[in-house]
C-alpha cells in the first residue's frame, strides 16, 4: 500500500515523506505486524495524532508566528547530538541523556498537551450553539474534506465558492453575499440636474437592490425589481415582449440617470410577468447569475 501510495502519488505532484507519515492501529499487536510489513518506512502509532488541526474542528490552518518557535525549539532539542557532532568533526554521535525516538515522543507528548489547553481555551470562550456545532465537527470523518488532497478527478477539488459555502454551514454561519444590500437608499442630489421630467429626485429614493462586482470588478450596480399582470385590459393589443420593454423602459427614465451621475454605478430593471415571462434585461441577469454560480 505505502509503496504504491509512494508511486501514484509522484503522478499527481504528491511525494511521500515516510519520516512525516503516520499509520495509525488500534493495538500493540497490530503494530508489530505493521512494523513486519513496513519496517522504518513510516511512523507506527496506537496513539492518535492531534496534529492535524481540522479533526479538532479547526481548519488545519496553524498560526506560524506562534507555531515556529516552537518548531524551532524542538528542532534544536531533537538534533542537538547530531549538530555537537558535525561542529566537533566526530566520527561517531555520542550518546545524549535521550535517544532521538525518546525526544520525539517527548516533543509530541508536549505538542498534544499544548493542542488540548488551546482547544479547551477556545471551547470555554465559545457560546453553547457554536460549541456544539464545534463538537459536532470533530466527529469521525466530519473534517475529511478538509485533509482530503483536492483531486479534480477523484470528484475532490471545490471551487472557492463551494469552500466558503461548506466552511459556512461547518459553523452554521448565514449564506449571505458580500457587498449586497436590500432596499438601499440613493445618495441624495447635490445641484446635479437631470433632464428626464419623470426621474425621480426624492431625498428618499430607493431601488431593490445593490450589488457590487456583479456586472464587472469595481462597479455597482443597482436593481430594481417588478412584476406586472400582463393580461390587464390595457396590454390587449401588446405583445409580452413589447409589455416587458415597456416596463423597463419607464423604470430607466426613472432611475438610471441618477445612478450614473450621482451614484456612479449602473442601473438594471427587471420585469417579471405573472404569466410565468421576463424581459430581456431579466433574462441576461438569470443568465449570468447561473454562470457565477456554477
Amino acid at each position: 500500500f505505502y509503496k504504491q501510495l509512494s508511486k501514484e502519488g509522484e503522478k499527481f505532484g504528491y511525494l511521500v515523506n515516510g519520516s512525516k507519515s503516520w499509520l495509525i492501529v488500534k493495538s500493540e499487536a497490530l503494530a508489530d505486524e505493521a512494523m513486519r510489513v513496513f519496517g522504518n518506512e513510516v511512523n507506527i502509532t496506537t496513539e492518535g495524532q492531534c496534529h492535524l488541526g481540522a479533526v479538532i474542528a479547526g481548519l488545519g490552518m496553524p498560526d506560524l508566528r506562534a507555531e515556529a518557535p516552537q518548531q524551532f525549539a524542538t528542532s534544536k532539542s531533537i538534533t542537538t547530538a547530531h549538530v555537537d557532532s558535525i561542529t566537533s568533526q566526530s566520527t561517531f554521535m555520542a550518546p545524549g541523556e535521550s535517544s532521538t525516538e525518546e525526544l520525539k515522543k517527548h516533543h509530541q507528548s508536549l505538542k498534544r498537551a499544548r493542542d488540548k489547553e488551546k482547544m479547551e481555551n477556545i471551547d470555554s470562550s465559545l457560546s453553547p450553539d457554536l460549541l456544539q456545532l464545534v463538537n459536532q465537527s470533530r466527529d469521525k470523518s466530519a473534517s475529511s474534506w478538509l485533509n482530503a488532497m483536492p483531486l479534480a478527478d477523484q470528484g475532490l477539488a471545490l471551487n472557492k465558492q463551494e469552500f466558503r459555502d461548506s466552511l459556512r454551514i461547518r459553523y452554521n454561519l448565514p449564506l449571505v453575499c458580500n457587498n449586497v444590500e436590500i432596499e438601499p437608499r440613493l445618495q441624495p442630489l447635490d445641484n446635479e440636474r437631470l433632464y428626464l421630467r419623470s426621474a425621480v429626485t426624492s431625498s428618499e429614493a430607493r431601488l431593490d437592490i445593490r450589488a457590487g462586482g456583479f456586472w464587472s470588478r469595481g462597479v455597482t450596480v443597482f436593481f430594481d425589481v417588478r412584476v406586472t399582470h400582463v393580461n390587464f385590459k390595457c396590454y390587449q393589443n401588446k405583445t409580452t415582449s413589447e409589455v416587458f420593454k415597456e416596463q423597463e423602459d419607464e423604470k430607466k427614465r426613472k432611475y438610471q440617470q441618477r445612478v450614473l451621475v450621482v451614484e456612479m454605478g449602473s442601473f438594471r430593471s427587471y420585469v417579471f410577468g405573472t404569466n410565468g415571462g421576463m424581459g430581456n434585461e431579466c433574462q441576461r441577469f438569470l443568465k449570468h447569475l447561473a454562470d457565477k454560480i456554477a
